[in-house]
C-alpha cells in the first residue's frame, strides 16, 4: 500500500510538470487527481488527494 500511495505520488508531481495544470481537470486522470470524485466532488483535487491518504 505505501508502494502504491508513492508510485502515486510520483504521477502527481510529473504529470502536470510534463502536460502542465490542465491535467488536473483531464477526465482521463480523475482516478489520480480527483480520488473521491464520485463523494466528494466539490473538493478540489489536492483536497481529495490529502483526504484519501488519510482515509488509506
Amino acid at each position: 500500500m505505501i508502494a502504491a500511495l508513492s508510485n502515486e505520488e510520483e504521477k502527481r508531481l510529473l504529470l502536470p510538470e510534463i502536460f502542465g495544470e490542465d491535467i488536473l481537470e483531464d477526465p482521463l486522470f480523475a482516478d489520480l487527481f480527483k480520488p473521491l470524485h464520485e463523494t466528494l466532488a466539490f473538493l478540489s483535487p489536492d483536497k481529495q488527494i490529502a483526504l484519501d491518504s488519510l482515509r488509506r
